[in-house]
């Protein structure tokens, strides 16, 4: 009995090559959208993680208040780090500076800036930066810029550029190279160019230039927001009790890239997607088998009539689905991951961190098998067990479709009859034959085929909707996020934004606000 199963296995996949091939292809394409995004969600999520704990992140920024006057009347330096250090929760302190200005960039327009200083290259302890390219550390008078914001300043660094800080003072220094933080946000997202300079340089800058922010890391803090909020509370007191004012405490979400979630977020929506293509080559595998177990009713009760059982037919067609399934994924599964991976690397190069291992763990691939198994025999296991099920003298009296007869349609049990679910009587009680008399009898007799299995027509028309209802779904997702971004720049209602370094009277507001137009604009004639 084994072998007669398995050759009308094999007999039927020959006998229907084409229908075999359209359903393993279907599977296969599912399998392909599903396990490529869960492969590419595996590896960037690690990734991204291990880039970005390879920084050392700071746990909380502390921005202190007039850095001159705080530099010359204090004296904040490596004593006060000492003191800061030795406050109870405190891993470690950084004192640092991270300066806002303009930067030149070719044809003369100015973009924004964000300038730090780091105090030791050579030693750094936290929101760690590696040399590209060009000397390092740089030396005076030089600035290295971030890679990602390569692209912001031209194809082509040029060997001087001109910097522009809250003074107003154009500078130029000179590029010394190209330095990666994988910490930061991407520069070309945030169109905002990154670099850095040295101490040395920024104290031949003055007061304007002068440290202020201070950098900390949380002992035992293991990702507690709470916790590592209380210690910079803690340092904040501890500064402010020596004359050193804070203006801003910053805390990022501990062990985050600062746009993790944007990239998880499409992540989660391509998965969707995947997961819908999955389940309509599914949808497609248990039409397929509907509609030859429907053409094989008579073969299914001669099995019976022989000896077997509706369990044992039922194992036949559901070991078809699953030698559908294994194939697919045989086919599917290594094109999926070449093409993770190369999406990955796209990934990487747009959010500006480095991929050390494109590995995918096994169970990933445990999963993505399991899907492909799972979710066609989940699908097609009613309409298997239907058919299974169906008696010898059923399967035996069933003569198919019939062909239309006289000038309307057959109402017998199979057809359009209330028994069928058809069109026997249709409200003021009109029988098929008047109601279709008029109609060609190709038309007529494709409504009533239509209808003639309820349940196969429903299992289509689930799936067209289904597929446009994510054609649909991909439509209003890319116009609501257009949609969005408009509403937010029009909600803005400003063109320009001034931050002042310091508070002043209303009564001067006006002047210094003509003052600062004044200057801007004589920035952009130059």
């Amino acid at each position: 009995m084994r072998d007669a199963r398995f050759k009308k296995i094999v007999g039927d996949l020959v006998a229907d090559g084409a229908r075999t091939a359209l359903v393993m292809l279907a599977i296969a394409t599912g399998i392909f959208a599903f396990s490529s995004v869960l492969d590419a969600q595996v590896i960037l999520s690690r990734e991204l993680e291990v880039n970005y704990a390879r920084t050392v992140p700071s746990e909380a920024t502390l921005s202190l208040g007039d850095s001159a006057s705080v530099s010359t009347s204090v004296g904040l330096g490596p004593d006060i780090l000492r003191r800061i250090r030795s406050l109870p929760g405190v891993s470690d302190a950084l004192l640092c500076a991270d300066l806002e200005g303009r930067i030149r960039v070719p044809g003369g327009k100015w973009i924004p800036l964000n300038l730090f200083v780091v105090p030791d290259y050579l030693d750094q302890r936290m929101d760690l930066i590696t040399s590209v390219t060009g000397s390092w550390p740089p030396r005076e008078g030089e600035v290295l810029v971030e890679r990602a914001a390569v692209g912001l300043l031209g194809s082509a660094l040029a060997r001087d550029v001109e910097i522009r800080l809250c003074d107003g003072v154009i500078r130029t220094v000179s590029n010394s190279g190209v330095a990666h933080a994988p910490g930061l946000a991407p520069a070309w997202m945030e169109r905002t160019v990154y670099a850095w300079v040295s101490r040395d340089t920024a104290a031949r800058w003055g007061g304007v230039a002068a440290m202020n922010s201070v950098k900390l890391r949380v002992s035992n803090g293991e990702h507690d927001r709470a916790r590592i909020a209380a210690v910079a509370s803690r340092v904040r007191a501890e500064l402010e009790s020596i004359g050193i004012p804070v203006e801003h405490t910053s805390i990022p979400v501990p062990g985050r890239h600062p746009h993790a979630t944007q990239m998880l977020s499409l992540l989660f929506l391509l998965e969707s997607f995947g997961l819908l293509a999955m389940a309509l080559s599914a949808i497609l595998c248990a039409s397929t088998i509907a509609a030859l177990m429907n053409r094989q009713v008579r073969e299914i009760a001669i099995m019976k009539a022989v000896g077997g059982s509706s369990s044992q037919i039922a194992l036949m067609y559901f070991a078809k689905i699953a030698l559908f399934a294994g194939l697919s994924c045989a086919a599917a599964l290594p094109l999926a991951y070449r093409v993770a991976v190369v999406y990955a690397k796209f990934s990487a190069r747009l959010l500006n961190f480095t991929l050390f291992d494109c590995s995918v763990p096994p169970w990933a691939y445990a999963l993505e098998i399991a899907t492909a198994f799972v979710v066609p025999l989940a699908v097609a296991a009613f309409p298997v067990i239907r058919g299974s099920r169906l008696s010898v003298r059923e399967g035996l009296s069933d003569s198919g479709t019939r062909a239309p007869r006289g000038d309307g349609i057959s109402a017998r049990g199979d057809g359009v009859s209330a028994r069928g679910g058809g069109f026997a009587a249709l409200g003021d009680g009109v029988a098929t034959n008047s109601l279709l008399s008029s109609v060609s009898r190709p038309l007529a007799f494709s409504v009533r085929n239509a209808f003639r299995k309820p349940a196969r027509l429903m299992l289509t028309v689930f799936t067209l909707a289904a597929a446009g209802a994510i054609f649909m779904t991909a439509m209003n997702i890319g116009a609501s996020m257009d949609a969005s971004v408009v509403r937010k720049f029009d909600a803005s209602r400003y063109d320009l934004k001034l931050r002042l370094s310091s508070p002043i009277p209303d009564a001067d507001f006006d002047m210094v606000l003509g003052l600062s137009l004044i200057h801007i604009s004589q920035g952009i004639v130059r």
